[in-house]
């Protein structure tokens, strides 16, 4: 039983735990792991359960969570100039289902979540402008995510 176990540690504590965790599974341990870090629940388990007030709300291999609870596609823009009106600007495309907004050192990034099938590229870099664009990289979304669309 390992009830957050990297919480409190340094990086490097961290990633020494997160490397034991994956060693005692091949010499055939059973692991019950409880964290808050999705991206370690995400990279460690092979079956997760969500708990939300004491109640299951999901279940499942990690990748089954994300593509049932995460029914959108993502963006992530990264721009060269903030505009603070460039999320809301992003969020009225056809498509946009929501934007979030932080900054990226110099930059400002935006996570764009969208409906799939919809290509809502060329409309992002009309907005945002070609030549304010530092990156446009779609991917897949994220556990934490998808746990973040059962608790809303």
């Amino acid at each position: 039983f390992m009830d957050e176990p990297t919480i409190g540690l340094d990086p490097l504590g961290a990633q020494e735990v997160r490397q034991l965790v994956p060693e005692l599974v091949r010499q055939g341990k059973t692991i019950l792991l409880t964290t808050h870090y999705m991206f370690e629940a995400d990279s460690l388990c092979d079956r997760v359960a969500i708990i939300n007030h004491g109640r299951l709300v999901a279940e499942g291999t990690p990748r089954d969570i994300k593509r049932t609870f995460s029914q959108a596609g993502i963006v992530e823009l990264t721009v060269k100039q903030a505009r603070p009106e460039l999320a809301g600007e992003l969020g009225a495309i056809e498509g946009v289902q929501r934007t979030d907004r932080s900054p990226d050192g110099i930059f400002e990034r935006i996570i764009i979540q969208y409906t799939p099938g919809v290509d809502v590229r060329p409309a992002i870099t009309a907005v945002a402008g070609l030549e304010n664009i530092q990156s446009l990289v779609e991917r897949d979304p994220t556990l934490e995510e998808a746990y973040l669309n059962i608790l809303r």
